[in-house]
């Protein structure tokens, strides 16, 4: 896609010269997560200096009108502030299943850019989806079916430890067990195991 204003290296969004339905064409098939938030972030720019439907939107209250225009604002000075996976993890941790309308207030209260935070949140719920269907258990096919109904038990007691969710801790039993079957309950062995990981 041809670039119509700007550089990345310049600190300017690249897209705020792009006409809005060109913007609006290319979100969709934009696969690069930084583009089309710049894309994106553009288009909102647009919508906020252009006269057309974005100003006679039901329900487009003055206070509405205002916060667009700071985003705005904060987006084109580099006013905003970044927030961090640590931020993210730890707001998500006080507010377990937060609303949509919730994580936009914190983070619009923190000074974040709330797409910025969304991005984050996607980039750890990769993460963990990743930890969740990654490692040894999965390359070898080894299910919780597969684990010593005694290991499992005295797995789930020892991984308390490290984690609160049962699908983490038998997510990681599995891949224990799966490297060392009686990984709990022979720690020479699991050990050894952790030995060989570290050397390879």
């Amino acid at each position: 896609m041809r670039r119509d204003y700007g550089s990345d290296s310049d600190g300017v969004n690249p897209y705020l010269n792009t006409p809005p339905t060109k913007l609006n064409r290319d979100i969709k098939s934009e696969k690069n997560p930084t583009k089309k938030k710049q894309m994106q972030e553009a288009l909102s720019a647009w919508r906020l200096v252009v006269p057309g439907p974005f100003w006679k939107a039901k329900g487009a209250s003055k206070m509405n009108i205002a916060n667009e225009l700071i985003h705005i604002a904060k987006l084109l000075t580099g006013g905003a502030k970044k927030a961090t996976e640590a931020d993210v993890i730890k707001f998500l941790t006080d507010n377990q299943n937060p609303s949509d309308a919730e994580l936009h207030k914190w983070a619009e209260d923190k000074g974040y850019d709330v797409h910025e935070v969304e991005t984050l949140i996607y980039t750890l719920a990769t993460k963990f989806a990743n930890f969740m269907t990654e490692g040894k258990a999965t390359k070898s096919n080894f299910t919780i079916d597969d684990v010593d109904p005694k290991e499992l038990e005295l797995g789930r007691k020892v991984e308390k430890e490290h984690a609160s969710d049962p699908g983490i801790i038998d997510r990681i039993i599995l891949d224990h067990c799966a490297a060392v079957p009686d990984y709990y309950s022979n720690p020479k062995a699991a050990m050894k195991d952790l030995e060989e990981e570290t050397k390879g």
